[in-house]
């Protein structure tokens, strides 16, 4: 399943006027080695401003991930509203994008605004899913480290690199 192989690493990569964007190796070859299908589910992150990004197998990891922090919640004496606004989350407020025999992807332009991602974008693995961050954004997170990996402008999979502010 997913656990064995997990995305690390990071890169800048370009993004054109119809959201194409080609995916960097370190996520390619995870996904060719889990064997995933060529489909990315996209969604946005819970808390970041950025776009969640993650395989099948890890889509149902999620669930599961949502079903225990709601019985958690439950156990503290929470309301359901924080439950019910993940499952929208992860499961209503996601697309699939197809990946191309080039690694290419189509961001979808609902995600693209909700994560201000222009004409590049940094993608950060974060283990069993990845992260895709307009650099400018990125630039200014509340994670210093995301901010040093947003500064960092590489390795690039573009020439875009020296076009970070967009």
């Amino acid at each position: 399943m997913y656990e064995q192989f997990l995305f690390g690493g990071r890169a800048v990569t370009s993004v054109d006027h119809g959201g194409r964007m080609i995916l960097p190796a370190f996520v390619t070859e995870v996904l060719e080695r889990r064997g995933s299908s060529r489909t990315i589910w996209l969604g946005v992150h819970e808390r970041d401003s950025c776009l969640h990004a993650y395989d099948q197998s890890y889509h149902r990891t999620l669930f599961a991930e949502i079903e225990r922090r709601r019985l958690s919640d439950e156990a503290a004496g929470r309301t359901a509203a924080d439950h019910h606004s993940r499952l929208r989350r992860a499961f209503g407020f996601v697309e699939q994008s197809p990946i191309a025999d080039d690694g290419a992807i189509i961001l979808p332009p609902l995600l693209r605004r909700k994560a201000m991602i222009k004409r590049a974008a940094l993608i950060v693995g974060v283990g069993g899913s990845f992260e895709i961050w307009s650099p400018r954004v990125a630039r200014e997170a509340t994670d210093p480290l995301v901010r040093e990996l947003a500064d960092l402008r590489g390795p690039a999979t573009s020439p875009e690199e020296g076009m970070l502010a967009a």
